[in-house]
């Protein structure tokens, strides 16, 4: 099937419409030539994909449609292990020379993405990770690793990450996450413990917690400082980085709780009649409690 399927994709890419009239020579030569590359560049496919490691196995589908799509210089897929029952990764594809626009390849990617809700796929230009990796950038080493690569086109070689510049971004990274992520452990604290009976202040203090936790982690793992108070604004920054954090809201039945939450940040402010749902706090109390740990434990691994 995967043969037959990348067959199809050569046919309409490489081969031109063919008419009744008497055969031209130098046509013929330029169609034997065309498909003698497509069948070469089909072989280089599947044996690159034959090396996938065993923890992107699973992406093995989507790997080969992007390469094939997107004739991309890289694919990285960032596995991110912990003890979340779903499998999150990231998938970075590094484009050569200048990136086509995100309106251009949005339907590749959306397609791709049907049936890999757990993949979180991303565009790179070759020429801004190369810049990333040789300026150590936390985010880049982390990502762009050696051991992520999953597809390469061999053409460049990326610069080496060394390991005295790694364990340097790490201690930055975590001394970054730490700094800004006692405050988001003291909302949640004050939530918890609070004797008030206004469940708008208990929600507002629950928003609190979650954004700063946000805010921390894109700052400390991507060097992102993004000054946003929506949680799903901030969630699709997220996703790039630790997208199991954001996965404990996708629940279709959780989308109430993430609501209340958004609602309570504005509307205890704004509008002076505004009453609670106090029915969300109890779950609310918990899951932003698992989610702040969550989040402690991610970075710390990722720094350690």
């Amino acid at each position: 099937m995967a043969n037959t399927t990348f067959n199809m994709a050569f046919s309409s890419t490489y081969l031109p419409y063919v008419s009744n009239s008497v055969p031209n020579p130098d046509y013929n030569q330029r169609l034997s030539w065309e498909l003698q590359e497509a069948r070469q560049w089909e072989q280089q496919l599947f044996c690159k994909l034959d090396q996938i490691p065993v923890h992107a196995a699973l992406l093995r589908p989507l790997i080969a449609f992007l390469a094939a799509t997107l004739r991309p210089a890289r694919i990285y897929v960032t596995h991110h292990d912990d003890s979340a029952t779903d499998k999150h990764f990231t998938v970075s594809v590094v484009l050569s020379g200048s990136a086509p626009t995100l309106d251009t390849l949005k339907p590749v990617l959306d397609i791709a993405y049907l049936q890999n809700r757990n993949a979180y796929c991303s565009l790179y230009n070759e020429g801004s990770v190369i810049n990333d990796l040789k300026n150590y950038s936390f985010y880049a080493m982390l990502h762009f690793a050696p051991g992520n690569i999953v597809y390469d086109d061999s053409r460049l070689s990326y610069p080496a990450i060394e390991a005295e510049q790694l364990a340097l971004a790490k201690q930055k990274a975590w001394d970054t996450f730490t700094s800004h992520f006692e405050k988001a452990r003291i909302f949640l604290h004050i939530a918890q413990t609070s004797t008030s009976t206004s469940h708008e202040l208990t929600l507002f203090l629950l928003h609190q917690a979650a954004e700063l936790s946000c805010r921390a982690m894109l700052l400390s793992l991507g060097g992102l400082n993004i000054k946003e108070h929506s949680l799903q604004i901030l969630f699709k920054h997220l996703r790039r980085h630790v997208p199991q954090l954001p996965a404990l809201f996708d629940d279709e039945k959780d989308k109430p709780l993430l609501e209340a939450l958004e609602k309570a940040y504005i509307a205890s402010r704004y509008e002076a009649g505004f009453k609670a749902n106090d029915a969300y706090i109890p779950f609310l109390l918990t899951r932003i409690s698992v989610f702040l740990n969550l989040a402690e434990t991610i970075v710390k691994k990722k720094t350690a």
